[in-house]
């Protein structure tokens, strides 16, 4: 019971090097791409640190509450997140304050997070409807 599996956790080390080095260049591309597309959104603004992992884009829809936006995209079809697991039981978002996002810009934040099966057709559908969520519910918050 004390015993380490040596093999198999030097098995399960080369099988994911391996995996990273065939995927990580796809996902990096993908990472790109949606960057690009998003940059062309007005009120949409990337909250990403100096050094990021290609597989988590976190960006705030400036006007538009995380949850209108996570209830719409979830009926498309199009699963995202307001935040990590790791931070499920906070209110408040500590990784996006200590990247100095204000706080209306965390509380309209989603979290995309990308694999080596998503395609850039994905990407240009989530376009799409992030650019109909800003037109439909940006709108609605500003009138107010």
């Amino acid at each position: 019971s004390g015993t380490e599996n040596i093999l198999g956790i030097l098995a399960f080390a080369s099988a994911v090097k391996a995996h990273n080095k065939e995927k990580g260049g796809m996902v990096a591309e993908l990472y790109a791409y949606l960057k690009t597309q998003l940059e062309k959104i007005d009120g949409i603004k990337l909250n990403l640190p100096e050094v990021a992992s290609p597989y988590i884009l976190n960006v705030s829809l400036c006007g538009v509450r995380s949850e209108v936006a996570l209830n719409y995209l979830s009926s498309m079809g199009i699963y995202l997140s307001a935040g990590s697991a790791c931070s499920a039981k906070h209110r408040d978002n500590r990784v996006l304050s200590a990247f100095g996002v204000d706080k209306s810009n965390v509380e309209s934040s989603v979290r995309i997070s990308l694999d080596a099966d998503n395609t850039k057709e994905e990407i240009d559908v989530l376009i799409a409807q992030l650019r109909i969520i800003k037109e439909k519910y940006g709108k609605m918050i500003k009138r107010k």
